[in-house]
């Protein structure tokens, strides 16, 4: 069994904190000692506690900011702080005596750069591209992102073919695709429909213009009036304040045919009482989400940006259409809305194909043999 050293960028739960929290668990319950660093306490470090895994909470900047910090100022506070944050990763390695450290996103570098110093083996976990990504500002194109990561680690796990791809594919042997797993939901009872109930789609994630939000509702406009009379939108998630001022005018158009539900921790509600869910990304490189409504059994719209290709089935386990088209995407779900016997097939196919192709212990298996591989390879 091996000693692990996981790194998170921050202490949220989005996507990529809660895979990680999935990860750690997954490893701990195969006997594995692993122990969790965050740069700030958060819900990730509530739900790590938890599960009794040990945490350590140890400032560090991201090498890669978010696109909303000004750029000279993120550049200049990670230079000065660098020599600081890379002397505690160090540090932490040393006095924990790990065998592997396994650094979850792109977006942070000292662990990567302290293992090496250290000759502890490390993995990096790629989830999101660094360059050409609205939410990040890359110093670096993907392609040099990519030839720094592989230089810094033994293994380099991507969470989809098409997130591989553009990082430039590589037969070095380092590269690994692992698709993200989730645990299958409990069995629940889905609530009776009530008499004359609108039909529910729902989208979640963090709102910012990759999402497409603004796409989806473009193509709630552009549904007849009596189908967008007979269905609502709920919305799951925090609204990136700028993407939240454009998407106004839409929203004084719509009326009450959309209903903002806030930060969920979970979906399990709201899948329970949806009827589809729809992702309008510009760009995704996996789509956990689309995983969680079709082991709901409940049906999926998405676009054809990235991960989603490689989860549904187009036209059996859901449907996809071209990104940022509106009219595609509005005629697609008002097909799917006024046929139920589509969102049925769609769901007992797709719940089938999540169950078989995106569960949480092959997930977790293919992440420990990379791990396992690092340390000896």
């Amino acid at each position: 069994m091996a000693k692990i050293l996981a790194v998170s960028h921050d202490a949220y739960l989005y996507g990529a904190q809660r895979s990680l929290l999935d990860t750690v668990v997954g490893l701990a319950d195969a006997g594995h000692q692993v122990e969790v660093c965050v740069p700030h306490e958060g819900a990730l470090v509530e739900r790590l506690r938890d599960h009794g895994v040990p945490v350590h909470v140890v400032p560090f900047l991201r090498w890669i900011p978010a696109a909303s910090e000004p750029a000279v100022r993120s550049c200049l506070r990670f230079v000065l702080r660098f020599p600081a944050g890379l002397l505690r990763a160090s540090r932490l390695i040393r006095a924990g005596n790990y065998d592997v450290v396994y650094t979850n996103t792109v977006t942070v570098l000292d662990f990567a750069l302290a293992a090496r110093m250290r000759r502890v083996a490390h993995v990096w976990h790629l989830r999101e591209a660094a360059a050409d990504n609205p939410q990040l500002r890359s110093p670096l194109s993907n392609a040099r992102v990519a030839a720094l990561v592989r230089a810094l680690s033994a293994r380099v796990i991507y969470n989809s073919h098409a997130l591989w791809a553009r990082y430039g594919a590589s037969k070095s042997g380092k590269d690994v695709v692992v698709h993200n797993g989730l645990r299958p939901p409990p069995e629940r009872a889905r609530p009776p429909r009530a008499a004359g109930a609108r039909l529910c789609v729902v989208t979640a994630g963090f709102m910012d213009r990759r999402k497409g939000l603004d796409v989806l509702l473009d193509a709630l406009v552009l549904l007849p009036p009596e189908l967008r009379a007979g269905m609502v939108l709920r919305v799951a998630g925090h609204v990136e304040d700028r993407m939240a001022r454009e998407l106004a005018p839409r929203l004084q158009r719509l009326g009450d045919s959309v209903e903002f539900v806030g930060w969920a921790d979970g979906l399990e509600e709201l899948l329970d009482a949806a009827d589809l869910l729809v992702s309008s990304a510009r760009d995704e490189p996996f789509g956990r989400t689309l995983v969680e409504a079709m082991m709901a059994g409940v049906p999926v719209l998405a676009t054809r940006s990235g991960g989603p290709e490689e989860i549904i089935v187009d036209g059996v386990t859901g449907v996809l259409v071209p990104p940022d088209d509106p009219a595609r995407l509005s005629a697609a779900l008002a097909r799917m809305l006024e046929q139920p016997q589509l969102r049925a097939s769609c769901g007992r196919a797709g719940r089938e194909r999540a169950h078989a192709q995106f569960s949480l212990a092959t997930y977790v298996r293919g992440v420990e043999q990379c791990l396992l591989t690092a340390i000896s390879p």
